[in-house]
């Protein structure tokens, strides 16, 4: 997002992000050409913005599959031990709550 971002957090809310997108993307220009200017850089970041949350949605969807048919299974049969599923699965819920809550 930025060097002067301030979204630091995968932790923050997801309405925090927004607000930060939004306050980013709305600036005032002062001539017509830099209104077009602002015009088009507004729609490029949006189309940024909304390629990377379609990524997302994409990504999510692969998480729920490997959740579903690989992790679940793995550890409800006991395939695997605690210490094998760790390893294999490290921070996996972490990562796919993180991924829901921004989706």
């Amino acid at each position: 997002l930025g060097a002067g971002s301030k979204y630091t957090s995968p932790n923050q809310s997801v309405e925090e992000f927004r607000k930060h997108v939004s306050l980013r993307l709305s600036g005032s220009a002062k001539s017509a050409t830099e209104i077009s200017g602002s015009t088009d850089m507004l729609e490029q970041r949006r189309r940024k913005i909304s390629e990377i949350l379609e990524s997302e949605k994409t990504y999510l969807s692969l998480l729920h599959t490997l959740r579903d048919k690989w992790y679940l299974p793995i550890r409800e049969k006991k395939l695997l031990s605690a210490v094998q599923l760790v390893t294999i699965f490290s921070n996996f819920e972490y990562i796919l709550s993180v991924s829901e809550e921004i989706t």
